[in-house]
């Protein structure tokens, strides 16, 4: 079994073109990597739907605390909306999903019972998906 804890997971992120760091006070991503496929059913379809590949997509999210040492999203911030920004999402210290997002939105929340909250949701940038070996 090669099962991996999340506890181990964690963001990089940078202007497109910099240099990759880690994104303070985030505990959560998702990536949602899709294909565009193209509905190419015709009366010959036997009455079934038929389609083929069409492009590649991915979306996702990522959140956390908000942290104010974290100089990526406070201040003048790279995390913003429409911000093109190269990432890694790490499943372990060594594998990662990367390429280029972006931002689609920010999103903050503040609760009187716990620490204010950051929510960022993306969309593919330019190029495709690495990813992660085995």
């Amino acid at each position: 079994m090669a099962r991996i804890a999340g506890k181990n997971a964690k963001i990089q992120v940078c202007a497109t073109g910099g240099s990759l760091a880690d994104l303070i006070g985030m505990g959560n991503w998702d990536l949602d990597d899709k294909s565009d496929n193209i509905d190419v059913s015709g009366f010959d379809s036997s009455g079934n739907v038929s389609r083929i590949a069409g492009m590649g997509d991915y979306s996702g999210t990522f959140k956390g605390k908000f942290d104010l040492s974290e100089t990526k999203i406070t201040g003048t911030p790279v995390v913003k909306k429409g911000a093109l920004l190269d990432f890694k999402l790490y499943i372990d210290s060594t594998r990662f999903y990367g390429g280029t997002l972006i931002v689609d939105s920010v999103k903050v929340a503040a609760d009187t019972k716990g620490a204010i909250e950051i929510d960022c949701a993306f969309s593919a940038g330019t190029g495709g998906l690495t990813y992660p070996t085995t």
